[in-house]
């Protein structure tokens, strides 16, 4: 179906038109939307940014993270979605920094457990300016 979208004048007798061509929506069965994953073996401070990312992957944290807030760059948006998995062979404390907030039911991950692989689920809140913890996997998988 083809339809002209006619603007306001530009100037003096000039009219401008826009041609706009609709098309039959597009099936969707049996597709998904793969996340962009950003991964990183270990860092102090992970550098990521959350344009380009939906999941942080840390598969082999052999340090202290001392910040997760000073390596972070991206604008977020309302309502944005990020998940940060970390895998450690021992114990490591994890400070996330001031980008980065409880909620009233759970806490952002403080230390990783030997052996095993954490998850923390995060939504970002523009009214806070934080990325708010909605669930931690505290004891790992």
């Amino acid at each position: 179906m083809r339809r002209q979208l006619g603007l306001p004048p530009t100037g003096a007798n000039d009219a401008t038109t826009v041609d706009w061509t609709l098309t039959a929506p597009t099936e969707l069965d049996h597709k998904r939307i793969e996340p962009r994953v950003t991964t990183i073996i270990s860092a102090a401070t992970p550098i990521f940014n959350t344009d380009q990312c939906e999941c942080l992957d840390i598969t082999d944290l052999v340090e202290d993270v001392v910040s997760m807030t000073a390596g972070m760059t991206g604008t977020p948006h309302n309502f944005q979605k990020l998940m940060v998995r970390i895998f450690s062979r021992s114990a490591h404390t994890i400070l996330w920094g001031d980008a980065f907030e409880d909620s009233g039911v759970a806490r952002l991950l403080e230390i990783t457990q030997p052996g095993m692989t954490h998850q923390v689920g995060l939504e970002y809140n523009p009214a806070r300016e934080r990325w708010t913890c909605l669930a931690t996997d505290v004891l790992g998988h």
